[in-house]
């Protein structure tokens, strides 16, 4: 049951929403958005509005609320990196923002599920609990799934024309930090 009705643009509607993936850079981006003037991000990284229903039903007022800081004629966006592993995200995105941009930021699968794994050790998790990575991928096969990417972005490419994703690989931007970021910039359409 869908509540949230489509809107019309809205001064505190997102211009881009990042849609994934966990572990690869997507706080290190989102603080480098931020930074520039002529961009402003959601009052919380992580808005969690497309993927958890009990967010998604106190309606699309609910959502902009998090831009409510935002001048209005700034880039606004956010990062929910959960985004990019449902469909019913990529459906509700869709619905409301048809023309929003959205950035994916990759990394190599293994190193994603190991990085998610040391992570869930750290903070005492389900995965502290498996005697080592090859059991907890085993117990827990959706650390391995989300590494199949051309699975979860076939929705998102489905939906949304391709120049409005942009498709960003972790490696290359440990290598080159401000190709990357300049890439953005440009995709956004804010000066570099």
């Amino acid at each position: 049951m869908e509540i949230a009705e489509p809107v019309n643009k809205h001064s505190r509607d997102p211009d881009f929403i990042g849609i994934g993936d966990h572990k690869a850079a997507t706080t290190w981006i989102f603080q480098c958005l931020i930074e520039h003037p002529d961009i402003c991000g959601s009052s919380r990284k992580e808005v969690h509005f497309f993927d958890k229903w009990y967010n998604y039903k106190k309606g699309v007022d609910h959502y902009r609320s998090f831009f409510d800081h935002c001048h209005p004629h700034k880039v606004k966006g956010e990062f929910t990196p959960k985004y990019i592993f449902l469909p019913e995200a990529a459906e509700r995105i869709k619905k409301h923002y048809p023309e929003v941009k959205l950035i994916a930021c990759l990394r190599d699968p293994v190193e994603r599920a190991f990085s998610q794994y040391k992570y869930g050790i750290q903070r005492k998790s389900i995965l502290a609990s498996y005697k080592n990575f090859r059991e907890a991928i085993e117990k827990e096969p959706d650390i391995r799934d989300r590494g199949f990417y051309s699975r979860h972005l076939s929705r998102f490419f489905q939906l949304f024309p391709s120049e409005n994703i942009l498709i960003l690989i972790y490696e290359e931007l440990q290598a080159q930090p401000l190709a990357t970021i300049q890439r953005i910039y440009s995709f956004l359409g804010v000066r570099s």
